[in-house]
């Protein structure tokens, strides 16, 4: 096929996909695609977390820790529902631990926390979280003026 023939051809074929996009167009609602937001979740670490006088030791994770190691936070897959998600939570010692989360991808009530307030002087803390509904979820945690944040996919039970 010479260059005249493909130029011929390709202009009957943009010609030819024209009429049909309208005339679909003309019998159905447009196409609209569907937007979904795509989860990155943080990436756990391997370490040991300090050692607290008052507790065993607590292992190599997985763990979210922030950039200066003073907040960690370790435990295995998530989900969502009434049993909870027990987390347990490296703080500076005195500081109480203050935690929040928003879903990322869509419409959910606010994560609820069930904790003991007598780890105050610790530094350490076990809780249970709570998530509404699954999906991608940003987890603040914030203890002595310095902040862990990281985002979790939570899945169904």
């Amino acid at each position: 096929m010479g260059c005249r023939e493909f130029a011929g051809a390709l202009f009957l074929t943009v010609v030819s996909l024209r009429g049909t996009s309208s005339a679909l167009a003309q019998t159905g609602p447009p196409f609209v695609p569907e937007f979904k937001l795509l989860c990155h979740p943080t990436q756990a670490v391997r370490d040991v977390p300090p050692e607290d006088p008052s507790a065993d030791p607590f292992g190599n994770g997985p763990w979210y820790v922030n950039d200066d190691r003073s907040i960690w936070a370790g435990w295995q897959p998530l989900a969502s529902g009434k049993a909870g998600n027990r987390i347990m939570w490296i703080k500076p010692p005195g500081q109480k631990l203050e935690i929040t989360g928003r879903r990322l991808d869509g419409e959910a009530p606010p994560l609820e926390l069930d904790r003991n307030d007598s780890y105050v002087s610790k530094g350490f803390e076990p809780n249970r979280l709570f998530f509404p509904v699954p999906g991608c979820w940003e987890v603040a945690a914030t203890a002595g003026g310095q902040e862990l944040v990281f985002v979790v996919e939570v899945k169904a039970p």
